[in-house]
């Protein structure tokens, strides 16, 4: 029997490197990646995780805050169909809104799970993100710019948040406690915590030392909407702007007016209605004698509203001083406003009303106010009364009110044919009761005159003597047959 043939050595040597391979090769992790491996090595970082908190309880209101980095200032990033969710895509999707069309470089993006248990600190509902305000905070059931469902963050064990855009790829992830699928691997951030990025750029965000976690829940050290500390805003404020610094522009006082009680003072862009200074820090001067501090300050868009302690007369000059304190005005952006001091206030408190026979005595041409009871509607005009006197009242619609209502008319005084009467710019139909109820004074034919125009009087033991036919027509009358009246119709 002829022997096997035995193999040269060398070839030995290979079968056994050959065979060790294999074994080796048999107990390497051949798993794919996201089932035990970081995904960090693909995430394109156009967006990065700059907080998420647990809220406080449970998975009670919990919440990512995103930072839109893009390619950097002036950039802007289409997430239209992004995925934000924790290790395995398919939880909460962006829809196909135009808002999420071009988000811009340096706007903060909240996403909370719409339950009970908001934190006292969290910012209300900012769904106009494209108004150059570079904020958003949105819940996740608003359908018109999310599908799908909330992916639950754990509060023991580990978990993963993990945004991706429309193709799956990873924009940016971060682990904590037993989670190790992306980078940072942040220790637990468990019930009623938090963690935040404190880091001044993008590069930061995958060292787990630039993290800190940090409470949530009923003492919130969180600052969801905001940047975190003064390098996380700043690097923030610096994607704001295609100049790369961001708005640095302190808003400027474009208008100061009073009227009454109330000063507005008008900027040139939106104020943060969330710093408001202190009433001290006003100054305001009547015919230059300061008043005391104003009873309140409010901001609303780019107007602030001083209620003064006591209100203006028309003809005082009013100025205005303000001094920077605790809480200063301010843009959106943090840029404070300027100090400034006795700035011109344009003073546009109406004059008192006159009476009825003060605004008969003005001169021609002259623009009153004057108010009193309507007595009679006829034709084209109306008249009113007072306990001083009467007036006729003539165009400005004035033949929409009524009999019996007390009015307030400004216009241009003018006579007319003789007749004093007022030209109507404007009325204002008063509420309550402010006039005694006008009663005819009871005269004789030859008493009629100047004194009593427009005034309601009465004539006793009158009778008619003839027709007037013309014009709208009206009769003679006479009580001793011999005077007589002219009574239009």
């Amino acid at each position: 029997m002829r022997r096997a043939k035995t193999a040269p050595k060398h070839l030995k040597h290979l079968l056994a490197v050959f065979l060790v391979l294999v074994m080796v090769a048999g107990v390497l992790p051949f798993a794919p990646v996201g089932a035990g491996q970081a995904e960090a090595a693909a995430e394109t970082g156009q967006v990065v995780i700059n907080e998420f908190g647990q809220g406080t309880s449970g998975n009670s209101f919990e919440w990512v805050e995103l930072v839109v980095v893009g390619t950097g200032p002036g950039s802007t990033v289409d997430m239209r169909g992004w995925d934000l969710g924790d290790t395995s895509p398919g939880d909460l999707s962006f829809t196909n809104d135009a808002r999420w069309s071009a988000v811009p470089a340096g706007t903060i993006i909240v996403i909370y799970n719409n339950v009970t248990g908001k934190t006292s600190n969290f910012p209300a509902d900012d769904l106009d993100f494209g108004n150059g305000d570079f904020n958003a905070v949105i819940p996740h059931n608003n359908t018109t710019l999310f599908s799908g469902n909330w992916g639950g963050l754990n509060n023991s064990g580990g978990d993963a948040v993990v945004l991706r855009d429309a193709s799956d790829q990873v924009v940016d992830g971060i682990s904590y406690g037993t989670d190790t699928t992306q980078t940072p691997q942040l220790s637990l951030v468990g019930s009623t915590k938090a963690a935040r990025y404190n880091g001044g750029d993008a590069a930061g965000v995958n060292n787990a030392a630039n993290w800190s976690i940090i409470n949530d829940g009923a003492t919130p050290e969180t600052t969801p909407g905001a940047g975190n500390n003064e390098a996380n805003t700043s690097w923030i404020n610096s994607l704001r702007s295609g100049g790369g610094g961001g708005d640095t522009t302190p808003p400027v006082l474009v208008s100061a007016t009073v009227n009454g009680n109330q000063l507005v003072l008008t900027y040139n862009e939106t104020l943060d209605s969330a710093s408001v200074p202190s009433a001290v820090y006003f100054t305001v001067k009547v015919n230059g004698q300061a008043q005391a501090s104003p009873a309140s300050v409010s901001i609303s868009g780019s107007q602030v509203t001083l209620t003064l302690a006591a209100a203006v007369n028309a003809g005082d000059t009013v100025t205005v001083s303000y001094t920077r304190g605790d809480n200063p005005l301010q843009d959106t952006a943090g840029n404070d406003a300027a100090e400034f001091t006795d700035q011109s206030v344009t003073n546009n408190t109406p004059a008192a009303a006159l009476t009825v026979s003060a605004a008969r005595a003005a001169a021609s041409g002259t623009t009153v106010t004057t108010r009193g009871e309507v007595t009679a509607v006829l034709g084209t005009s109306a008249w009113m009364q007072d306990s001083t006197a009467g007036i006729r009242l003539y165009g400005g619609n004035i033949t929409s009110v009524q009999v019996g209502q007390e009015v307030e008319v400004t216009g241009t005084v003018k006579d007319y044919y003789g007749d004093r009467e007022i030209e109507v710019s404007s009325y204002t139909v008063l509420s309550g009761d402010n006039f005694p109820t006008p009663i005819p004074s009871a005269v004789t034919i030859d008493q009629v005159g100047e004194a009593n125009e427009g005034q309601l009087i009465r004539i006793e033991n009158a009778w008619i003597v003839s027709d007037y036919t013309s014009g709208s027509g009206g009769v003679y009358i006479t009580t001793d047959g011999t005077n007589k009246l002219l009574v239009y119709a």
